[in-house]
């Protein structure tokens, strides 16, 4: 058995401190599946893609001119892509 090592004529007094208050909010959290985020940034997100087309036309032909182009990308990219790749794979080596 395990005995108290609180003195018994101590009165109950509740604790108050910072700490316990953020354990008691975690507990009352939302059960599992239900998990929420709360960010005052949020609605602010929200708001700036929705002045946001969510297809960019413009983009989407810009990418169309590329992919036709047989010279992009140019041949020095490549090259520098392919130096850099080496590179890497020479110091994990």
């Amino acid at each position: 058995m395990i005995h108290s090592t609180s003195p018994s004529n101590r009165p109950s007094v509740p604790i108050t401190d910072e700490a316990t208050t953020r354990k008691a909010h975690v507990a009352s959290t939302p059960a599992e599946g239900k998990d929420q985020i709360y960010s005052g940034a949020s609605a602010h997100i929200k708001a700036a893609l929705a002045r946001h087309p969510e297809i960019r036309s413009e983009v989407v032909e810009r990418a169309r001119v590329l992919v036709d182009d047989p010279q992009y990308p140019p041949r020095e990219v490549i090259d520098s892509i392919a130096r850099e790749l080496l590179t890497r794979v020479s110091e994990e080596a």
